[in-house]
């Protein structure tokens, strides 16, 4: 970090907005390294013990020229886990839900082909053996097709025995969750995470498939140059 930190850079020339706390110089250091070096534009917040000690952003939002404000929001990867375990402790909480139940109990189609016996927690834990997503789509559009991948997943063979080894379940985790949800409280993942957990929190900017009328707040995703 510290090479990473003292190169020499143009780094001089991005311009940091925002707040920040003494402390933490060295976030400040490396996002205007980060946009320093591969364009666009990035934030970075920092809670300490309830207190905002970061809050800090640079770049462009978009391609055009549109520079990052405070309320630009960007997409953020596998940050929805969280979210969505957080939507089956609230089904528990309420007696909906229990970890080891198995999950054919709450959605019948789901137990088929080896998967009866994976339960709820396992599900949580990344260990019901369906982590790879090239046999639930036949291309990238797929991913799109809820409907689709969730028919895919009911008749598909996990790879492993369930609770017997761990594979990070990056993309179905969602789906799997998402469609437990659904099944228990008879609404879509989208409308019980807003009901649930966006609006009783006050979240401002934590949008999960329904970002329409927000686009204009919401940043270009650009690759990182080879």
């Amino acid at each position: 970090m510290t090479d990473f930190l003292n190169r020499d850079m143009h780094h001089k020339d991005v311009e940091i907005c925002g707040d920040y706390d003494a402390r933490f110089e060295p976030v400040v250091r490396v996002l205007r390294k980060q946009v320093a070096r591969y364009g666009g534009g990035a934030s970075a917040s920092v809670f300490l013990e309830g207190e905002s000690v970061v809050d800090i952003w640079a770049g462009q939002a978009r391609n055009d020229g549109t520079p990052w404000e405070r309320n630009t929001m960007a997409l953020c990867f596998s940050a929805s886990k969280g979210v969505a375990a957080t939507a089956i402790h609230i089904l528990a909480t309420d007696g909906l839900l229990e970890y080891d139940a198995p999950v054919a109990r709450y959605w019948p189609e789901f137990g088929q082909k080896g998967k009866e016996v994976i339960t709820v927690r396992q599900v949580l834990a990344h260990q019901a053996g369906l982590h790879k997503t090239a046999p639930l789509v036949d291309d990238l559009t797929d991913i799109l097709d809820w409907d689709k991948v969730i028919s895919r997943l009911e008749t598909t063979e996990p790879d492993f025995h369930p609770g017997t080894a761990n594979g990070y379940h990056a993309m179905t985790f969602g789906w799997l969750v998402g469609e437990l949800v659904h099944r228990i409280s008879g609404m879509s993942f989208t409308d019980f995470v807003q009901k649930r957990i966006v609006e009783p929190l006050d979240l401002d900017g934590m949008l999960i498939g329904n970002a329409d009328a927000e686009l204009d707040r919401v940043a270009d995703l650009v690759g990182v140059p080879a």
